[in-house]
């Protein structure tokens, strides 16, 4: 792996210290995690009916707005900065996730992570 030049390390120093305060409030599976109740009445049902639970509305505005801010810190060359990007992409990807949740469009956000076969 090439080297990081002091500049290179404080630039991604930073750039993944502002993706770790970005990513604290990114929590997929917490948010999509039925209460206990739901879950026993969708068992003691036989698992026939698919409950409709409410979600917390996600408003992603400060996210994706924190997440562009730190693109310019992650562009460049080097396969550390490169690897922070890819990172970066994950969360906006995510963000989007938590926006569309409850509508179609959960579904072909989620499909990147991959379908039930």
């Amino acid at each position: 792996m090439t080297a990081l030049s002091p500049k290179i390390y404080a630039q991604a120093s930073k750039a993944a210290k502002l993706l770790k305060r970005v990513e604290r409030k990114i929590r997929i599976l917490r948010t999509l995690n039925w209460p206990p109740e739901i879950g026993e009445k969708f068992l003691a049902g036989g698992g026939e009916i698919l409950p409709a639970p409410s979600y917390p509305k996600f408003d992603g505005a400060e996210t994706f707005a924190a997440l562009n801010s730190i693109k310019p810190l992650v562009g460049g060359e080097h396969p550390v900065l490169q690897w922070l990007n890819r990172t970066l992409n994950t969360l906006e990807h995510a963000a989007n996730m938590l926006e569309t949740l409850g509508t179609a469009d959960f579904y072909i956000c989620s499909k990147r992570w991959g379908c039930p076969r």
